[in-house]
């Protein structure tokens, strides 16, 4: 990313000194501000889960034997399903594109 002087104009010259050092200054929160928007994008885009929660099966899948929910793009289908085969990460059922994990277990309020 480049930034051009011409982005800082608003800052006074009072010399020559005093404005190289407010130049540096508003470099450097802008590097501050540019690093925080670059750790959060790289933070956002090394997830490989969604927003909605789905884990496409390309990226990763579940631990062997956990049950998650599984989705058939092609069928349109939605299943309780797991792994049976964990080296070849063969699925109980077949076509399986995308999973998440099973939310807890309901339980009824205590009164």
């Amino acid at each position: 990313m480049s930034i051009q002087v011409n982005e800082f104009q608003h800052i006074p010259r009072k010399n020559d000194t005093e404005y190289i050092k407010l130049l540096k200054e508003a470099l450097e929160r802008q590097k501050q501000i540019t690093s925080k928007a670059i750790a959060k994008i790289k933070e956002l885009s090394s997830s490989s889960e969604s927003p909605n929660g789905w884990i496409p099966c390309s990226e990763r899948l579940p631990k062997y034997g956990q049950p998650v929910l599984t989705y058939n793009l092609e069928d349109d289908e939605y299943e309780v399903n797991h792994i049976i085969d964990e080296e070849d990460g063969e699925w109980f059922t077949y076509g399986v594109d995308a999973w998440m994990p099973l939310p807890d277990p309901w339980k009824e309020e205590e009164e």
